[in-house]
């Protein structure tokens, strides 16, 4: 995995949005989900921060827990 294109490691909104979503389209892939099933399991979303490691924002609690995908 690459980092982002700031050049601090870490990934930039808006330089690094097409990254973002890449990364976002390979976790899912990564647990064999689609959008559309995140959506309708209300899966909480995932934020890109660094290489394979991401946020999960639970937007019901507004609670962000970190992962490090598999």
């Amino acid at each position: 995995m690459s980092v982002g294109a700031s050049g601090s490691g870490y990934y930039a909104y808006p330089t690094d949005l097409p990254k973002i979503h890449e990364m976002i389209a390979w976790i899912h892939e990564s647990y064999r989900v689609t959008p559309a099933e995140v959506e309708a399991r209300q899966i909480p979303h995932v934020v890109p921060i660094v290489g394979h490691r991401f946020l999960v924002v639970d937007d019901e609690e507004l609670n962000i827990f970190f992962i490090i995908a598999r």
